[in-house]
């Protein structure tokens, strides 16, 4: 992303489950349970990118509020074929528990990129909604880009925005997405018309 541009320089992605009111009188009452799960991320921002923006903006390492954080969590992400990886295979591999290639959204590692799809893999999103909870996915990029669209779409390629976008309104679980915020709207629509499946009510 360029310097100049007055949009954030991470895109971040926001994931949001809410117990149904009959889901939450299953529990007993004395037992404390989470009522909803929330994860955040903010892409492409790894323990280094950390780092090197503590020493940008303080001078000094572990200066961030969230590196003053009581709990740290690590993870490997890299794709299956390669030692870095992007975002598609980034964040479907938080999503699902399954690293897969980069580009790739959400599907198993046989798949080949904007060739052939490979197995879906489930998402937490799609297990939220199979449980009947109530999901959302807030973007401060499009909705449709890699991101968010591990939540939520399996494909085999992250650029396919008019293959991706649909997905949140037929869900494999559930009734799909109940809240969907982010931007993208002029590329989702060209290429959903492109493709002859209308507009989905997506104006211009």
């Amino acid at each position: 992303m360029k310097p100049s541009s007055p949009r954030p320089l991470f895109a971040a992605a926001l994931v949001t489950m809410l117990s149904l009111p009959h889901a939450a009188s299953a529990h007993d009452a004395g037992e404390a349970r989470a009522k909803n799960v929330i994860v955040f991320l903010a892409d492409a921002a790894g323990v280094s990118t950390l780092h090197g923006a503590s020493l940008h903006g303080y001078g000094e390492p572990l200066k961030l509020h969230i590196q003053g954080w009581p709990h740290l969590g690590l993870s490997d992400t890299s794709p299956v074929d390669k030692w870095v990886s992007d975002s598609a295979n980034g964040m479907s591999s938080i999503m699902t528990g399954v690293k897969t290639r980069n580009g790739v959204i959400s599907q198993g590692p046989d798949a080949v990129r904007r060739e052939k799809d490979g197995t879906p893999t489930r998402t937490l999103l799609e297990y939220a909604e199979e449980r009947g909870l109530r999901t959302g996915v807030v973007s401060t990029q499009s909705v449709a880009d890699a991101t968010p669209a591990a939540t939520y779409a399996h494909s085999n390629d992250r650029g396919k925005w008019g293959e991706i976008f649909p997905q949140a309104f037929s869900p494999r679980y559930g009734d799909g997405v109940d809240v969907l915020i982010g931007s993208g709207r002029e590329k989702i629509g060209s290429q959903l018309a492109a493709a002859g499946t209308g507009g989905l009510g997506l104006g211009h």
